[in-house]
Formats: structure tokens, sequence, C-alpha cells
């Protein structure tokens, strides 16, 4: 550019909405929250990218400990803050909201009150002043990220956390309800104490989260999984109780199916369960060199080197066959996942 433009202050017209009519800006800035609603919509007023943990920190007295982000790409990304954890729906896990962003605080009371802005503390800048976006820590606790897209492309997501500090029910701080986008095509979310959760943490195990989707047509929907092999000694199923179907989430990481309004709820489960759980009553010795038990969600037959283990089959409730293998002179089966009630054979030496 031939020359230098200078934008000429006036009362419609600020290079930051904080500044001065004499160009300086002050060390805080503070907005006020309508009483009306839970919910107040707010922006980051600077050109700096503002740290969502700080500013979470300076306002804990005004605000719920979280936001909500509503991003373009997935339409309800949610962020809350957990003590010193970021946790998102999303596994990009955004940390920071961008310039001019607009985000959701939720009121800690019906009276109005005001959330203050640091300008010298909440934001990200360097040692010469100049503007950086920094990479904060994520939640070092295990997640399940699950994402489900239509046909059309839409997607929706929601995430679940294994957290020994978290309860198993609905927690303000612990989970985010979840908002649904204009469109409310396809969106997925889970439930805790009848609330709709794009975000969800529990402690306590077994923990079986139902998975709903909500939808105004029926079509293929396509679910994506990812972090569960983060969950050690922690077996992650996904149940379809309708059709019997049982997935390893730290096997399989997708699962397509058809949606139909009469059946989207109360069907799909996420089980997590501890690896080494053993149903009460399914141990079975057999006598001192054979047990057959379910170890999670399979049938795990151990022999020894006495009594080795020559052929396995597993049949439903009906008598169908599930599996039938051949084994030679095993000592140890482990089947894949089954559901229901089976009925175990073992021919052994």
């Amino acid at each position: 550019k031939s020359a230098a433009q200078t934008l000429s202050k006036t009362d419609k017209a600020y290079r930051f909405v904080v500044e001065d009519d004499n160009d300086n800006m002050p060390s805080t800035y503070s907005v006020e929250l309508s009483n009306k609603g839970d919910y107040n919509l707010i922006a980051n007023p600077v050109m700096t990218h503002l740290d969502i943990q700080s500013f979470l920190s300076d306002n804990s007295d005004v605000i719920e400990n979280g936001i909500i982000l509503v991003s373009e790409e997935t339409g309800n990304t949610s962020i809350i803050s957990n003590g010193s954890e970021i946790i998102s729906a999303s596994p990009t896990g955004e940390t920071m909201i961008a310039p001019m962003q607009s985000f959701f605080v939720k009121r800690k009371s019906d009276i109005s009150s005001s959330v203050t802005f640091d300008l010298e503390n909440n934001f990200t800048t360097d040692n010469t002043g100049n503007c950086v976006l920094k990479k904060s820590e994520l939640s070092s606790n295990p997640a399940l990220y699950v994402s489900s897209e239509n046909a059309a492309g839409s997607k929706s997501y929601l995430s679940l956390w294994l957290n020994s500090k978290a309860s198993n029910g609905y927690a303000i701080g612990e989970d985010a309800v979840k908002i649904f986008s204009v469109n409310a095509e396809d969106e997925i979310y889970t439930e805790a104490d009848g609330k709709m959760l794009d975000i969800s943490q529990f402690s306590a195990l077994p923990y079986e989260a139902p998975l709903s989707v909500s939808a105004d047509k029926q079509g293929e929907v396509t679910l994506s999984f990812s972090g569960a092999e983060n969950f050690e000694n922690v077996d992650v199923l996904l149940v379809n109780k309708q059709t019997g179907e049982q997935l390893n989430l730290k096997n399989e990481s997708s699962y397509k199916f058809a949606f139909d309004a009469n059946t989207a709820k109360g069907s799909l489960f996420i089980r997590f369960q501890s690896s080494s759980e053993i149903a009460t009553g399914a141990a079975m010795a057999c006598d001192s060199s054979l047990k057959i038990f379910s170890a999670g969600s399979k049938v795990k037959v151990i022999g020894s080197a006495d009594n080795t283990i020559s052929e396995v089959s597993v049949f439903d409730a009906a008598g169908r066959t599930i599996v039938s293998q051949k084994l030679g002179n095993a000592t140890e089966y482990e089947s894949a996942a089954v559901s229901g009630n089976v009925v175990v054979k073992v021919v052994s030496e």
C-alpha cells in the first residue's frame, strides 16, 4: 500500500471497544450481565486470545465454572472447566477464545452482576507484547469422544470422561447441558438425572451412558469413537439393546445404524466396566484344572497343562451357535464380545 491510513476515532468507531478517548487501555473491562434468563452471551472484547481458565477463575463468584462455545465447525461444542482442567465435547479441546468470539456464561444467581476481563492477566501474550495463541494442556483424565454424522454431512459431538473427583449424576461444573444447533438435525447427546448433556463425567464403575440422537429425518447415521484406548483396565463397549449387538470400542472406531425416531431413545448405550470384572455367579470351576467365566462382556476359559482346551462353542439362549472354535491344545481362550445369557460348551482333555 502506498501510504498508511489512520482511522479517526468517533463516538461510534474505536479500534478496541475498551479504549478511552485518549487511546488508553484500562487494566480491566467489565460487562454487565442481564438477570433475564440463566445464560448471557458475551464476547472477547480485544484482539488477543482469551484464556478460558484464567477468565473463569477471576469470575468464579459471578458465573458458573464453565462456558459454552458454539463453533462454526460443530454447531454445539461446549467447554467446561473443572478445577484446573479444560473439558470439551470435541476432541480438538479448544482452550482459548479468539478475538471477537462470542460465548455463553451462566449466572450464579438472579441478581444482575458483571463479569470482568483482566486485560493484563486473562490474555495470552509473550514478553514482546505480541499476541500469540499458546497451547494449553487438556485434562489428563481419559475421555471417550463420540461424533455423529448424517448422510448430508451434519455433525454433532459429545464426550464422556472418567474422573475420580466427579459424581455419576449431573453436577454443575462437571457436566455441560446440550445446546442444540439451529437445525437440530442428528444431534447426539447423553443423559443424566433427566438432563440432556454434551459432556458427562463419571467416577464409579460400572457406568452405562445412554446415547440419544435427535433428528427430523429417517436415514443412516454414522457414529465415530476415539479415546477408548486411554481407559486402562476398563472395557468400553457400545451396546445396542434393540439388536443385541455389542462392540468393543477399543477395537472398533465406527458404527452405522438406520435412524428411526421411534427407537432412537433407549436402544444405544456406552458401557464402562472394569476389565477384570466377573459377573456374580458367572465363575464356575468344573474341576481344579478348568474354569469357565465371564470377563466383562467376553467368555473366558482357562485350562491347564494337564487339561488343555480342544474346542469351545458358545450358544445363545435359543440354542443358536454364536461361535465354535477348535483350539488344539490351548490353555486359555477368550471370545469376542457377546451379549445376554449364553451357554458355553468346552471340550477338554
